[in-house]
């Protein structure tokens, strides 16, 4: 929700197009529908707002809107998304030879700490997962480049 408002303000002062990027996970409705719906009820334009609905994951989310973006001859994004998640969004969004403006929201920090911050929490075992996860998935983008070069 975060990132779709963010996108929702940005579209407001900017007046760009929209690219909802974001597949079905599990046979549900496709994320870019969600959001789409959602935008078009606080007053988006049905011509502002392009849904792209096959990609599974970050990597065929810039796949499949770099393609968008070629077929209408755009050469510039601002790529919205969570901010713990922008390194390795902008990583495989600039792979497509876009132009890509990060535009970072959802931000994971809280910086109030007393003695139960230090202890485990069920609560925060799913950021934990997160956290892990871009930073594997960052290590791995970093090996295949480098397999790539050599």
């Amino acid at each position: 929700m975060n990132r779709l408002l963010t996108a929702y303000f940005v579209h407001k002062k900017t007046n760009l197009l929209l690219i909802l990027s974001g597949g079905a996970v599990e046979g549900k409705i496709p994320e870019s529908k969600v959001m789409s719906d959602l935008l078009k009820k606080l007053g988006i334009e049905d011509n502002k707002i392009i849904e792209e609905s096959l990609s599974r994951d970050t990597s065929e989310n810039a796949f499949f809107v770099e393609k968008i973006c070629r077929e209408r001859k755009i050469k510039k994004v601002i790529l919205v998304t969570s901010g713990y998640h922008m390194k390795r969004a902008v990583t495989l969004f600039k792979k497509t030879n876009l132009n890509v403006i990060p535009y970072p929201t959802d931000f994971k920090n809280d910086l109030n700490y007393n003695i139960y911050s230090f202890l485990p929490k069920f609560s925060t075992f799913a950021i934990s997962i997160r956290a892990l996860r871009e930073h594997i998935a960052i290590n791995i983008l970093m090996v295949k480049d480098y397999l790539q070069s050599a």
